[in-house]
């Protein structure tokens, strides 16, 4: 508590001190807000273009035969689906 209370005084007491500029900034605040959303904004817009040529590139490493045989066993399962059915 005694801490508390003479870190609260020796700040006080060294606000007068402080330069005009770091005093008087009400604009300070605007300042750093947008410098974090445009900081976010970039950030995302980068996370986002990485993760799609991920996935791009997942894309791009499958085989072309998995559609092939994505057909063929669709081909073979509607013939014994129908064969059951008769």
């Amino acid at each position: 508590m005694v801490v508390a209370v003479v870190l609260l005084w020796t700040w006080t007491c060294a606000m007068p001190v402080l330069p005009p500029r770091l005093r008087d900034q009400p604009d300070a605040n605007a300042v750093r807000q947008e410098f974090v959303e445009r900081w976010l904004a970039e950030r995302m817009a980068r996370e986002t273009a990485e993760r799609l040529e991920q996935v791009q590139r997942v894309i791009d490493e499958q085989p072309p035969a998995r559609d092939a045989d994505r057909q063929e066993f669709l081909r073979r399962w509607l013939a014994l689906r129908m064969a059951k059915e008769k």
